[in-house]
């Protein structure tokens, strides 16, 4: 039975582990629109704001060798043409970007990551839209840059709306 994962984020990847922790021997094959395979998120709002640059990888490149799961860097916009018996879609979700303001910045990549660490060596005041625990982590990291910063959230204070 072949298996195709669209996402390559801790989903697809928990997905590929326990597919061959129970003994599926088909192919699988997982689809991913960054360069890189499955990583660690969390890092980004932490260590990459703070200009470190951790491997975040969840598993080596020989895993997915090893361990015959097919990544692949491709967006993929429909499963027309795919040959596959069964699919996995665990594509996350995507932020909200704001176009229209040049100096926005969402944060969801790698890339998101470096780009916001290195326009933050240059503000001096940040406006994070979003309160909850992201936006927090890059606002406790500007601070501790010297940067003025302004939560904007709905909710009255943060965390209001999770109580």
């Amino acid at each position: 039975m072949k298996i195709v994962l669209v996402g390559a984020g801790l989903a697809a990847q928990r997905c590929a582990e326990t597919l061959r922790a129970l003994g599926h021997d088909g192919p699988i094959a997982m689809y991913g629109d960054e360069p890189h395979p499955p990583y660690d998120r969390p890092p980004l709002s932490k260590a990459f704001l703070k200009g470190e640059r951790p491997t975040v990888q969840l598993r080596p490149d020989v895993w997915y060798r090893d361990h015959d799961v097919d990544f692949r860097h491709q967006r993929i916009e429909s499963l027309d043409g795919l040959e596959y018996d069964r699919a996995l879609i665990a594509t996350g979700a995507t932020p909200v970007a704001l176009e229209a303001l040049p100096h926005a910045h969402t944060l969801r990549t790698r890339e998101d990551a470096i780009a916001l660490d290195e326009a933050l060596a240059t503000t001096r005041h940040l406006a994070i839209i979003g309160a909850g625990l992201i936006g927090q982590e890059v606002a406790s990291a500007a601070v501790a840059r010297g940067v003025r910063t302004t939560l904007i959230d709905a909710a009255e204070r943060p965390f209001d709306a999770l109580m």
